[in-house]
């Protein structure tokens, strides 16, 4: 393993979520009941708001942040507001408050396998394994491993293979139906397979993931690695296995992500294209929009202009 592979991370994040996956109804419960009282969830009675118990109320406020949905930045302690993609998907009259969209189980899973500080095990699995198949201990002791040599802290063996268990249902159906073990809405995606001794990532066409998402993801991609580096292209290579980019995130195989990028002039009007002459395969990003902007024109099903 490649040393320093978290060089740029100030913190781990293994816990948080109480072991349990989000489930449905629960982002929108949470940004609901943030937007109307912003310290509902330093308050005793936010089990009865939530309808929930207490440590699943720490899980609900846990997923809403990683997820980007609420925010506590610049904020007194205990304070969150919801952020504008909360308030797009979650708001009363959003667009998808109910998770009935494939698209938004995309997005979430986007916004999930990229947020290194406090997903950690997530996104070292879509961004850093280099194998299909796992095991729950290979995986553990890799994660452990990479969190040294960055020079980190690694927490206990239990709280990593906790992460490790939540991080797996969070993709997969539980083996028994209780009240503890109900089923995550990101197993619809189909990206993982739990075969008890060892995990499998799903690699390849993803059917079910809409251009649209995958736009959004390339954008926010291309906004924090070349747009900072004042670069107007990606190469097609960087697209498809660099660490937080559509290729890895979204367990994409070259080829359907070659046909992906070859859809990308149409589907933007030619603002951002993708050029393989002389060999050289990349993406022209002539101009962006935000994320919000496209996953706005995906659920209206307007166009891109």
């Amino acid at each position: 393993m490649p040393q320093h592979l978290f060089p740029h991370m100030k913190s781990y994040g293994f816990t948080g979520h109480e072991t349990f996956p989000f489930r449905l109804g629960w982002l929108h419960k949470g940004v609901m009941e943030v937007k109307k009282d912003n310290t509902i969830f330093s308050k005793d009675d936010a089990i009865v708001s939530l309808g929930v118990g207490k440590n699943m109320v720490r899980s609900i406020r846990h997923w809403c942040v990683a997820l980007g949905l609420i925010t506590d930045k610049d904020k007194p302690r205990g304070v969150y507001e919801p952020t504008p993609l909360g308030l797009l998907i979650f708001d009363a009259d959003g667009e998808d408050p109910y998770l009935e969209d494939i698209g938004t189980l995309w997005w979430l899973h986007w916004k999930l396998a990229n947020h290194s500080s406090r997903c950690t095990t997530w996104y070292f699995a879509f961004n850093h394994l280099n194998r299909p198949e796992f095991s729950k201990s290979g995986l553990k002791e890799e994660l452990v491993r990479a969190i040294e040599e960055s020079g980190g802290k690694s927490p206990s063996e239990k709280t990593i293979e906790r992460d490790i268990e939540c991080f797996i249902r969070t993709y997969t159906a539980p083996r028994r139906a209780s009240e503890e073990f109900l089923e995550c809405p990101l197993v619809e995606l189909n990206i993982l397979k739990d075969y008890d001794e060892n995990i499998r990532l799903s690699r390849g066409e993803k059917a079910t993931l809409p251009d649209h998402i995958f736009l959004a993801g390339l954008v926010e991609f291309y906004s924090e690695s070349g747009l900072k580096s004042g670069s107007k292209a990606l190469s097609a290579e960087r697209i498809m296995h660099t660490e937080g980019s559509p290729g890895r995130v979204f367990v994409l195989d070259d080829n359907s992500c070659t046909q992906r990028l070859e859809r990308l002039n149409e589907l933007t009007n030619g603002r951002i294209v993708y050029d393989s002459t002389a060999g050289m395969r990349q993406v022209f990003f002539h101009s962006v929009w935000s994320s919000e902007e496209i996953l706005q024109s995906y659920y209206q099903r307007g166009t891109l202009a």
